[in-house]
């Protein structure tokens, strides 16, 4: 059975708390760059706006 989209998200939550810094600011550099409201990561077509909300979450470490 496929994960559920939530799931997903927690799986990328739990990838980037692995990244380093520089690599969370390559990652907001890319989805910035990106013009439409979605972007794939490993296969899956995460919201942006859940990409930006996990980054910012682990720079400021505020629980997600």
């Amino acid at each position: 059975m496929r994960p559920t989209y939530e799931q997903e998200v927690k799986a990328l939550e739990e990838h980037l708390k692995g990244l380093s810094k520089e690599k969370l600011e390559e990652l907001v550099y890319l989805v910035d760059e990106n013009t439409d409201d979605r972007m794939c990561i490993g296969g899956v077509n995460f919201f942006k706006v859940d990409i930006i909300r996990i980054v910012e979450a682990l720079e400021t470490n505020t629980e997600l």
